[in-house]
Order: structure tokens, then C-alpha cells, then sequence
């Protein structure tokens, strides 16, 4: 089918591309959360626990079923981003539809209940409950002589771009990305219950000034060597991406526009 698609949409790499770009899972903490955000506050935080627990199954069901799968946002957006990545060879087309039913579901279940006024302490833990189950499945599967790194082999083998093959891209990349967002959140929700009020002219401001800062804290160059340095700032990384969008920037905005009433 990958074959296929890239036969009759030769020419069109450069389109597709941004489509995937556009869809990519980081894309849900880096541009989908802000804007949500600053519309809803509560859809915001749906917006990243549902991220973070897609992003989790499919660390979780790569491991149990050998295969990767994306989960997207929207449904308008689903079609789209699932031909690009199958277009691109990221993904097969099983592998597209799984995630896009899983990630629906999780969307219409988390949008109901997602976890308001909860102590610092369950961010914590649900947090590194993620981290420490998945490694426990990642390391038991690896005592059966099972290669959880066999995509990323079959990637550097047909590639034609080597630097396509990026460590931000690898699973536990991901994992460590989900887990740090989720503890931001907990701590954005510590520092600020309930988040900044402000009127509209003040949130579009402070959506805004977010982007901005999510983009340069995005392109933060991180290093490699030793990898176990790069996953530790990867996750600080996501952790400060809800203290920009929840905590700072809405309240500097706050403290340069709050008219004080007279007395």
C-alpha cells in the first residue's frame, strides 16, 4: 500500500511531510495543548492526558505486539496524517487504523473525566507508574530474546537520510516525553490551582508568547552522549511545557494588563 500511495502521489513529498509533521504526537504538547488550552483550560488538560496515555499504549502494544501505532487528536486531521505516514513509511496501514480508533476512544473517555484539583502526589506517581511499567515490560520482554529495537534497525537499513533517525524519536523518547508532561502538569495545577483568569485579548497574548516559547524550548539542542543525559533533560523538557502555557506566561500577561480597581 506504501508502495502504491508514493506511486500516485509522486511529487507530493514535500506536502505530506508537513502533514506528519503536523500530526505528530510532540505536535499534541507543542501546538495542539497551548491553542486548546487558552480556548478551555479543561479541554487543554485533556488534551495532554490524552496524548500522554496514547503515547503509553503505544510504547506498551509495540512491545506486546511488535508493531507502532499513532494516535491522533482530531478527527479531521485523522485521515490525513494517517495517509502521510503510511506515504512516508513510518507506519503500516493496520498500525494507522489500530491507533486511530484507540485514540478516539481515549479522547471521548478522557474529555469526561479528566483528573481536576488532584494532589501533586498523583501526578507524581501516575507518572512514574507509566515510566516504571513500561520499562518492566520492555526489560522482561528482553529476557525472552525479544528485539524491541527491530523498527529502528529496518529505519537505518532503508532510510536514504540517516539524520532522519533521530534519538527524540526512538519509544522511550516518547515515554520519557509523556511522563515529563504529565508531572508539568501536576505542578502547573500545584503552583496555580485553577490557572490564571483572563479575558480573551489577555489569552490570545498569552497564547501567543507560549508558542513562541515552546518553539525555542522545542529546538533546545540536547546531547546524545551518554543517552541516559539526553532522555533526563528530554523529560525536564516537557515538564516546563505546562509552566509555560499554565503558570508563567499567562501570569506575566496577568501582571502586565490586571487593571488594580480603585479604592
Amino acid at each position: 500500500m506504501a508502495e502504491s500511495l508514493q506511486q500516485i502521489m509522486k511529487g507530493q513529498e514535500t506536502f505530506w511531510l508537513v502533514v506528519t509533521h503536523i500530526g505528530d504526537p510532540k505536535a499534541a504538547f507543542l501546538l495542539v495543548f497551548p491553542f486548546t488550552y487558552f480556548i478551555n483550560k479543561r479541554a487543554g488538560m485533556a488534551v495532554i492526558w490524552v496524548a500522554a496515555i496514547s503515547e503509553w499504549l503505544n510504547l506498551v502494544f509495540k512491545c506486546l505486539l511488535l508493531s507502532a501505532a499513532p494516535f491522533l487528536l482530531y478527527v479531521v486531521m485523522l485521515v490525513a496524517v494517517g495517509l502521510s505516514r503510511i506515504f512516508i513509511l513510518a507506519h503500516f496501514p493496520h498500525q494507522v487504523i489500530a491507533g486511530s480508533i484507540t485514540g478516539f476512544i481515549l479522547g471521548v473517555v478522557l474529555s469526561r473525566r479528566v483528573p481536576e484539583g488532584r494532589p501533586l502526589l498523583f501526578f507524581f506517581s501516575f507518572s512514574m507508574g507509566l515510566l516504571l511499567s513500561a520499562l518492566m515490560l520492555h526489560a522482561g520482554l528482553q529476557q525472552l530474546g525479544i528485539d524491541l529495537s527491530w523498527s529502528i534497525a529496518l529505519a537505518k537499513k532503508w532510510c536514504s537520510r540517516a539524520e532522519w533517525i533521530r534519538l527524540d524519536t526512538a519509544p522511550f523518547s516518547s515515554l520519557t516525553r509523556d511522563c515529563g508532561a504529565l508531572l508539568g502538569l501536576g505542578l502547573a495545577q500545584y503552583w496555580k490551582p485553577g490557572g490564571w483568569s483572563l479575558p480573551w485579548a489577555p489569552r490570545a497574548l498569552s497564547l501567543a508568547i507560549s508558542s513562541m516559547g515552546l518553539y525555542h524550548v522545542n529546538r533546545l539542542p540536547l546531547p546524545v552522549r551518554p543517552q541516559g543525559l539526553f532522555y533526563g533533560l528530554f523529560f525536564v523538557k516537557f515538564v516546563i511545557v505546562p509552566q509555560i502555557v499554565m503558570v508563567l506566561v499567562p501570569g506575566l500577561v496577568h501582571l502586565f494588563t490586571h487593571k488594580k480597581k480603585k479604592d
